[in-house]
């Protein structure tokens, strides 16, 4: 009865490692616009992060509420360029 007509079940593939002593995660949503990978980082605030190279960053999205899984779960959800 409190199902949200405007979201859709949010399919993802979590990836997990670690590198240079930090906690990466991986979310990747399989059935989003485009598909999203999200990159987490468990770490202390103000701590250095350091990217690690296997990976290509298009953005940082830190803080941004249109990369949540809530967002990201809306059917007319979309990714700007």
């Amino acid at each position: 009865m409190q199902k949200d007509d405007d979201r859709k079940t949010v399919k993802k593939v979590r990836q997990c490692f670690l590198y240079d002593a930090l906690y990466y995660r991986l979310d990747t949503f399989k059935n989003v616009h485009k598909g999203v990978t999200l990159l987490i980082v468990e770490a202390e605030p103000d701590s250095k992060i350091d990217i690690p190279p296997f990976l290509e960053l298009v953005r940082d999205v830190t803080n941004d509420p249109g990369y949540t899984t809530r967002t990201l779960a809306k059917k007319s959800w979309y990714m700007d360029e």
